[in-house]
């Protein structure tokens, strides 16, 4: 019995397999705004976004014989499977919300996601949930689901062939017990290197342990900063003038003020940039300046004391905090590098310094490196820091 089991979830993977090719031009032209996907589970759909979000309560339908088709019945494709509303589209992101309670068998099937968040409350997965060549990350936020493989094998589960990678977060149980498997030569093998930790905001690059991992949890929680792309926060890469303006406008509240965009004021700020409103609101309010040849430089990686510096001047206009110089916790004039700090940042590195929003990088000395390039995840781990002070 279970060897005609096995052979017939072989045939039925290749069958899906030689079927993918054909749906690659399929769209989500079928799917409508919003539909049902259990007795009280529903969803919506962000045409522009690209997003799927499934609220509700209690358990998903499983996508098999119990459930509605999703397709019309002209579609070649109606008699071969019933599946999901969303399913053989291309999705930037599904997100199912707290209340939904499980994910339904075949979920996924054959769908393109590149990201799907599973909230705490769900507590079953089911076999083929996650099964699917196109889904790149999956985000669970709770512990690990009771589930079976397609075999029946309790706490396993099977994902696409090398594309799928399931992040858990580092405080979470049950993950250790997990056996994620991925089909390999017409062999189950072990998957183990795709079950990883995240930092709580679904990024595929920042582990749940890594240095930075609560400060970047932090800016994607209160939406102060972005990823690179969907699921990539890229902490290694730099930070623009652009960018840090954009966060400032942003940790203000996005006012409204008089006075022209970025692209009224500098020449290389081009108009209707996602940073065009915030260059303009800084410069307003004396947080930046911009280059006597009448340039902002927007695409200029940030330095550490340009970082300070800004910092300073938001806390000055929006706090009215200043330093007080006769009782500093640390005084960031005995640095070893304090002479290398240029005129304009001295005070403001003075005020990080004492608020502890920015230290050293050398564990014996106070070294401030006023010109090193701050990092986004350095700049995430300051601006945490500044916001806790």
């Amino acid at each position: 019995m279970k060897k005609l089991t096995k052979l017939l979830c072989f045939v039925l993977a290749i069958s899906m397999l030689l079927c993918i090719p054909a749906l690659a031009d399929r769209t989500n032209s079928y799917l409508e705004e919003s539909g049902k996907l259990g007795d009280d589970v529903y969803y919506s759909y962000d045409k522009d976004a690209g997003t799927v979000r499934i609220y509700g309560s209690g358990p998903m339908w499983h996508f098999t014989d119990d459930a509605p088709k999703a397709l019309p019945e002209d579609d070649p494709l109606y008699d071969y499977f019933k599946i999901t509303p969303f399913c053989y589209g291309k999705l930037n992101s599904v997100i199912i919300e707290e209340g939904v309670t499980s994910l339904g068998d075949r979920l996924f099937w054959a769908c393109e996601v590149t990201q799907v968040q599973v909230a705490a409350s769900v507590k079953t997965f089911e076999r083929w949930a996650v099964l699917g060549s196109g889904i790149k990350s999956v985000y669970f936020y709770g512990d690990a689901p009771d589930t079976t493989d397609p075999f029946g094998k309790r706490d396993a589960a099977r994902i696409g062939d090398g594309c799928t990678t399931i992040y858990h977060l580092a405080d979470a149980k049950g993950w250790d017990k997990f056996d994620c498997q991925k089909w390999v030569d017409n062999i189950s093998v072990s998957a183990a290197d795709q079950v990883k930790t995240f930092c709580g905001a679904p990024y595929s690059d920042v582990a749940g342990d890594a240095w930075c991992a609560d400060a970047v949890f932090e800016m994607w929680r209160c939406g102060l900063m972005n990823g690179t792309s969907l699921d990539v926060f890229s902490p290694n890469a730099s930070l623009t003038r652009g960018m840090m303006a954009t966060i400032l406008y942003r940790m203000a509240g996005e006012p409204e003020y008089t006075g022209g965009a970025g692209s009224d004021k500098f020449a290389d700020v081009g108009e209707g940039r996602f940073c065009d409103k915030a260059i303009g609101w800084a410069s307003a309010n004396g947080i930046v300046f911009g280059y006597e040849d009448g340039s902002f430089k927007p695409d200029r990686a940030l330095n550490r004391q340009e970082l300070a510096a800004l910092l300073y001047r938001y806390d000055w206009k929006f706090t009215e905090h200043e330093v007080d110089k006769n009782g500093l916790s640390l005084d960031a004039s005995t640095a070893a590098d304090w002479d290398t700090v240029s005129s304009f940042a001295k005070e403001a590195m003075q005020w990080a310094v004492d608020k502890g929003i920015i230290y050293g990088t050398d564990s014996t000395k106070l070294v401030l490196a006023p010109f090193g390039t701050a990092t986004r995840a350095q700049i995430a781990v300051m601006l945490s820091r500044y916001l806790t002070t």
